[in-house]
C-alpha cells in the first residue's frame, strides 16, 4: 500500500508542476497599436464627454465601450486555455483486477491486483503540441490587434463624416439666410415696380429649396452623430465634433510607410499560423511513432497469504498506421498558408500604393478648390448680389451664382472627407499615424 500511495503522490506532484508552469503564460490582450497611443488613448480609461467631442475622446469611448473588443479579448482567453491544456500531462490510469471471484472451493478470490499505469508521450509530441498552441495564441493576439486597427479606421472615417456633415449644415444655414435676404430685396424691388412679380416667385422658391437643403443637412448630421455613437454603444450621443477636415496636408514618406506593411498584424498573424502548422507537422510525424505505457502495481495472493509487486510496460506496434496521411495533410497546409501569406503581403502593399496615389489626387483637388475655385465663387456671388440690388444684373444670375457656390462648397467638403478617410485607411494598414497635424 505504501508503494501504491507513493506512486500516486509522485504523479500528482508532476502534474501540479506542469499546471503551475502553464499558468505563468500570459493570455492578456496585446497593447493598443501606436496609432492609438499617439492620441493618448488607454484601455479602460473613463472619459467625460461635454457638448463638444474631440477625436481623442471618440477613440477612448470606442476602446472602453465597444462590445466587440470584449469578444476579441474572450478569443484570446480561449487561445490561452488551449495553451494551458496543451501543457497538461495525460492522466494516469488506475486498474484493479480480482481473479476467481465467487469461486465455490473457498470463501473469496484467489488474488487481487491493484496498479497505476502512465502513458509516456515520446518523440516530441508534447513539445509540438505546446508550440502549436503557443503559435495559435500569438495569431489570435495579432487578430485582435488587426481588429483594433480596423476599428480605428472606422472611427476616424465616421468622425470625418460627422465633421463634414457639420460643415454642410453650417453652409446650408448660411445659404438659407442669404436666400431670405435676397427674397426681401426682391420683394422691395417688386413693390417699387422695379422688378416683375415672377422674380419674387423665383426668390421664394429658392428660399424654400434652401430650407429643404437645410433639413436634409440636419438629417445627415443626425445620422452621422448616431453612426459615431454606435461605435461605443449608442450613448452618449455627440452634440458636436471638434476638429479640422483639412489637417492631412503633408504627404508622408512613401518608403517608410511601405516598410511598415511588413509589421501589419494580418501578416504577422499568418506567420504565426505558419509556425503553428509547422509544429502540427512535427506532431503528425511523431504520431506515427509509438508511445510507451509504463505501470506498476501490488498483488495480494489470498490462497498463500502472500504479497507481490508488479512492473510492466507496453507499446503499440506501428505496423498498419504510421500517420502518413496526416503528415501529407499537414505539409500541404503549410504550403497553402505560405502562398496565402505571400499573396496577402502583395495585396496589402498594392492597397497602400493605390491609397497613396489617391491621396495625392485628393490633396490636389482640395488645394485647387480652396485656392482657385472657392474664392472667386464667393466674390462673384457678392458682386452679382450687389449689382442686382443696383439693377445692373438679372435675378437669374444671382440664382446661378448661389448654385455655383453651393456646389463648390459641397465638393470641397466631400473631397476633404474622402481624403481624411484615405488617411485613416493608410493608418490602419501601417499601424502608425501620419502627418504632424491633429484632427
Amino acid at each position: 500500500m505504501q508503494i501504491r500511495t507513493s506512486l500516486f503522490l509522485i504523479l500528482t506532484i508532476v502534474a501540479s508542476i506542469d499546471l503551475v508552469k502553464a499558468q505563468t503564460d500570459s493570455g492578456s490582450p496585446p497593447p493598443l497599436p501606436p496609432v492609438y497611443a499617439e492620441y493618448g488613448v488607454q484601455p479602460g480609461l473613463a472619459v467625460e464627454v461635454d457638448s463638444v467631442l474631440t477625436f481623442t475622446q471618440a477613440l477612448q469611448l470606442v476602446v472602453t465601450h465597444n462590445p466587440l473588443i470584449g469578444a476579441s479579448h474572450a478569443e484570446i482567453r480561449a487561445a490561452t486555455g488551449r495553451l494551458l491544456q496543451s501543457r497538461t500531462r495525460l492522466n494516469p490510469l488506475f486498474s484493479m483486477n480480482i481473479e476467481d471471484f465467487g469461486r465455490s472451493t473457498t470463501g473469496g478470490p484467489s488474488q487481487s491486483t491493484f496498479g497505476i499505469e502512465q502513458r509516456v508521450e515520446l518523440w516530441g509530441k508534447r513539445k509540438a503540441s505546446r508550440e502549436a498552441a503557443a503559435a495559435d495564441m500569438r495569431a489570435t493576439q495579432y487578430d485582435s490587434e488587426r481588429f483594433l486597427l480596423e476599428l480605428y479606421q472606422q472611427t476616424a472615417t465616421v468622425f470625418a463624416s460627422l465633421l463634414g456633415a457639420q460643415e454642410n449644415f453650417a453652409n446650408a444655414e448660411k445659404r438659407l439666410d442669404l436666400a431670405l435676404h435676397i427674397q426681401e430685396a426682391v420683394k422691395i424691388k417688386v413693390n417699387d415696380g422695379a422688378a416683375p412679380k415672377a422674380e419674387l416667385l423665383r426668390a421664394e422658391s429658392s428660399a424654400k429649396l434652401a430650407q429643404v437643403d437645410l433639413e436634409q443637412a440636419r438629417a445627415s448630421l443626425n445620422r452621422s452623430r448616431i453612426a459615431l455613437a454606435t461605435l461605443w454603444g449608442g450613448a452618449p450621443l455627440p452634440q458636436r465634433a471638434e476638429g479640422r477636415l483639412d489637417w492631412w496636408t503633408q504627404l508622408p514618406d512613401n518608403d517608410t510607410l511601405l516598410e511598415l506593411i511588413n509589421k501589419h498584424p494580418l501578416l504577422r498573424g499568418l506567420e504565426a499560423q505558419v509556425e503553428s502548422r509547422q509544429a502540427n507537422l512535427r506532431l503528425a510525424r511523431s504520431l506515427g511513432k509509438p508511445d510507451i505505457t509504463v505501470g506498476g502495481g501490488y498483488r495480494r495472493l489470498h490462497d498463500g497469504n502472500d504479497n507481490g509487486f508488479l512492473l510492466w510496460a507496453s507499446a503499440p506496434l506501428p505496423i498498419f498506421d504510421r500517420n502518413k496521411g496526416g503528415v501529407q495533410e499537414s505539409a500541404a497546409k503549410i504550403d497553402a498558408l505560405r502562398a496565402e501569406l505571400t499573396f496577402t503581403k502583395q495585396n496589402l502593399t498594392s492597397q497602400l500604393q493605390q491609397l497613396l496615389v489617391t491621396l495625392v489626387a485628393q490633396q490636389t483637388e482640395v488645394a485647387l478648390i480652396q485656392n482657385e475655385a472657392l474664392p472667386p465663387a464667393k466674390a462673384a456671388l457678392e458682386a452679382i448680389d450687389e449689382a442686382y440690388r443696383l439693377g445692373s444684373q438679372p435675378f437669374l444670375n444671382v440664382l446661378d451664382a448661389q448654385r455655383t457656390l453651393a456646389e463648390i462648397q459641397l465638393r470641397l467638403i466631400t473631397a476633404q472627407v474622402t481624403g481624411a478617410s484615405i488617411v485613416a485607411e493608410i493608418e490602419s494598414l501601417t499601424g502608425r499615424p501620419i502627418g504632424m497635424a491633429r484632427r
